[in-house]
């Protein structure tokens, strides 16, 4: 097979995989505020147990997870287009 065709092909199967992790973490995005109001102080339980500073850890982490998979995503598919863009120089 040819590296053009091989260089082509990469790149469109890295691209599908950003864009599949694209749909799935980019927006839109859960909500990521950190608090529930003025009156609540880390210390505060809910009803299903989580005091105030769980519930501000998770959202930390979720916040972080979805940007990070976000910015894989793009880089992913800005990889694919490079790979795609390099095999039309090459000449098999």
């Amino acid at each position: 097979m040819k590296t053009q065709n091989i260089l082509n092909r990469l790149g469109l199967i890295i691209s599908i995989i950003g864009v599949l992790i694209m749909f799935i973490w980019a927006p839109p995005q859960p909500d990521h505020s950190e608090s529930f109001g003025l009156g609540l102080v880390d210390a505060t339980v809910f009803s299903d147990g989580k005091t105030v500073a769980e519930h501000k850890e998770e959202t930390k982490k979720r916040k972080q997870k979805y940007i990070f998979n976000s910015k894989l995503s793009l880089a992913l598919i800005g990889i694919g287009f490079g790979f795609q863009f390099v095999s039309t120089f090459c000449k098999d």
